[in-house]
């Protein structure tokens, strides 16, 4: 028997059969008691493990050269007439385990955002916290102009080489959903640009780093607790 819990809107399951799961999902406040309503799903497959795309989260100097581009014109990784003329995005944020000792299964990522014009001028601030939780589960808290809003990420191995993304974003009240329509767009338009890479990639168990990748080597030792004895990442 596996154990099994519904949390939200989604429905986890404990592997390995007959064990007590050794952490449980967390609350989020917003939505169980702030009364922040579901706005939108995306679902998603990428041809690639399931380790990928957390760790392609985990990267953070990839943002500033896949997704400065503005994330509403396009999935196209190539730059377009806008970033060519002085408008992007730029990134900034860290990644790290936690370091409390019971949550051994958690790490956190911190990144904070602005649209740069001309080289001279910014608008749009906005930051990020994205809560990994064990190897499939993601909760990305965001705050912008517009609105706060928290977008729950689920991944499921939907085959071999081929994990599916399941979103659900939640918004404040106050947020319109004009402007929930426009972060939907940008996900996914965002998530075109990974896949183009992610589709194509190969795994690499000792890759060549050097200092800006520091991150990929934290994640994955982070990241090695969640496999058996008989398992691995083959791709």
């Amino acid at each position: 028997m596996w154990k099994s819990q519904e949390k939200y809107g989604l429905i986890f399951v404990w592997y390995p059969q007959n064990e007590e799961p050794s952490w449980n999902l967390e609350e989020i406040p917003e939505i169980d008691r702030d009364n922040w309503s579901f706005r939108g799903r995306i679902v998603f497959d990428t041809l690639c493990h399931i380790q990928d795309i957390p760790e392609n989260l985990a990267d953070v100097p990839h943002l500033n050269e896949v997704h400065t581009d503005l994330s509403t014109i396009s999935g196209d990784v190539r730059k377009s007439w806008i970033q060519r003329s002085h408008i992007r995005h730029i990134h900034t944020g860290e990644w790290s385990p936690s370091k409390k000792c019971d949550e051994n299964h958690k790490a956190f990522m911190t990144m904070q955002h602005k649209i740069e014009i001309f080289q001279r001028f910014h608008c749009g601030y906005a930051t990020m916290k994205a809560v990994h939780i064990g190897p499939a589960l993601m909760l990305l808290y965001m705050s912008t102009p517009t609105g706060k809003f928290v977008i729950i990420q689920g991944l499921v191995p939907s085959r071999e080489l081929r994990t599916r993304s399941i979103l659900r974003i939640y918004a404040e009240p106050r947020m319109l959903q004009c402007f929930v329509k426009q972060l939907m767009d940008g996900i996914h338009n965002n998530a075109l640009r990974d896949r183009v890479i992610m589709n194509r990639k190969s795994f690499t168990d000792k890759p060549f780093l050097v200092k800006e990748d520091k991150y990929i080597k934290m994640f994955r030792r982070w990241y090695a607790q969640f496999y058996g004895e008989t398992t691995s990442n083959d791709n």
